[in-house]
């Protein structure tokens, strides 16, 4: 009768064990790439959010509320009140007492809106993972596949446990950058249209200067 050493079967079951292990250990694992996506899935997925921003660029700074549902948005800041329906954006300035009425591009769009830039990142950026400050939170560097393109480099700071964003550094190609901080992200009932369309019944002393 033929014999055969159980001590090899094992050697190899063992190293099957490990090797189907690692395998499982890297897919779990997400890259750059899926932890982007994962992040503009889940704003997408979202009803609506509302978040607290703070804004810093060339010495100057601000806080708001933003309440954002899709790509509409209503952001309020103590200089300007910004309402996006998905078309039309309304500026109104209290001071001033007016209010602009456009139609942004999707970069102007990024500038207001800080969910907006999202999205062109996973098409237009090659990211790569970075340390993060804390075990909580996922760090991502973008950088442009183009030569041309209206940021340099993004610095994404995710939550670990959401996604969802939490600072983004934006470093334009003249060098200059503009920090926007994202904290109280939460997930809420997506509110009527009228949300994000500018109420001039509650303005009506506001001049209007339409720039479309």
């Amino acid at each position: 009768m033929l014999r055969i050493s159980m001590k090899p079967l094992r050697s190899l079951a063992l190293l099957l064990i490990v090797a189907l292990g690692a395998i499982s250990g890297a897919a779990a694992t997400p890259t750059a790439t899926d932890l982007l996506r994962q992040a503009v899935e889940n704003l997408r997925k979202a009803s609506a959010i509302e978040a607290t921003v703070g804004a810093a660029a060339s010495g100057h700074s601000t806080t708001g509320k933003l309440l954002l549902s899709g790509n509409r948005f209503h952001l309020s800041t103590p200089q300007l009140l910004t309402w996006f329906d998905g078309k039309t954006q309304w500026t109104y300035s209290p001071e001033a007492q007016e209010v602009n009425i456009s139609e942004p591009s999707a970069a102007e769009l990024a500038q207001i809106n800080p969910f907006a830039i999202l999205a062109d990142l996973t098409a237009n950026y090659k990211p790569r993972m970075l340390k993060a400050d804390s075990p909580s939170r996922r760090a991502i560097e973008l950088t442009p596949k183009a030569k041309k393109a209206p940021y340099k480099k993004v610095v994404l700071t995710l939550d670990a446990a959401t996604l969802y964003p939490s600072n983004i550094k934006v470093t334009t190609p003249d060098g200059a950058t503009t920090t926007l901080t994202l904290s109280g992200v939460r997930t809420v009932k997506a509110p009527a249209a009228t949300a994000f369309r500018f109420p001039s019944a509650s303005y009506p002393k506001a001049e209007v200067i339409d720039l479309r």
